[in-house]
């Protein structure tokens, strides 16, 4: 239900207009973001979660037809690029 009440919202907007500035946007923008959403029993999301999130900003790009910065583009696959190792290496601890 809150999920249908937040799409219910966003589509009640101008969507003809990108919800957010692509160009403005950072790579450390979204990465410190993602570490503060948590799933309903209140964990961490999954590095496929997370990559999930990532995936839909890049649809979300193509959808409105807004170009992504170069840098934002690189950012963001470094970034998950390096993560992968990382959170393998954790989850086995």
């Amino acid at each position: 239900k809150l999920l249908r009440a937040a799409v219910s919202r966003a589509l009640d907007g101008d969507i003809t207009q990108p919800p957010l500035s692509f160009q403005e946007l950072e790579a450390g923008d979204l990465v410190a973001w993602l570490p503060t959403l948590r799933t309903t029993a209140g964990a961490q999301l999954s590095f496929s979660a997370s990559n999930t999130h990532r995936a839909g900003l890049f649809n979300l790009s193509r959808v409105y037809k807004e170009r992504m910065s170069t840098t934002l583009e690189q950012g963001l696959t470094d970034h998950f690029r390096g993560l992968n190792p990382f959170v393998s290496h954790f989850s086995e601890l």
